[in-house]
């Protein structure tokens, strides 16, 4: 089930991240237009900040302005939400992450543990 989507500035690439934190990504012939869609990848990433928590689902995608900085929302149905920020060594592109960042949304505080390498969340 899609949890939330996005796109790059220029609206040729749109991201779509499902509840079990599966990211695709695809690319639009014509920006923002997606009567021509064509799939790049399936990354095979688990895109969540929780490791041990099975029912931590992120609920939406974002990157910052510059694309270096991608977002995530994670929630779970008691009181464990945070927003996940993933540093992007390239722009707009979530396999060149390096590591992330948690802030609790709950206690409006970072959370203890502050950095995980994404290789360590792959499947």
């Amino acid at each position: 089930d899609l949890e939330g989507h996005t796109f790059n500035g220029d609206g040729t690439k749109i991201y779509a991240i499902d509840l079990s934190g599966n990211m695709n990504v695809h690319s639009l012939s014509t920006p923002y237009d997606l009567s021509n869609v064509t799939q790049d990848a399936d990354d095979t990433r688990e895109w969540k900040s929780y490791l041990l928590e099975s029912n931590i689902r992120p609920h939406d995608l974002r990157f910052s302005s510059d694309g270096t900085k991608m977002y995530s929302v994670d929630a779970n149905v008691t009181a464990n939400t945070s927003v996940v920020q993933w540093n992007l060594a390239t722009p707009y592109d979530p396999d060149s992450a390096t590591d992330t960042l948690l802030f609790n949304l709950i206690a409006f505080a970072p959370l203890s543990v502050t950095s995980i390498v994404p290789e360590l969340i792959m499947v």
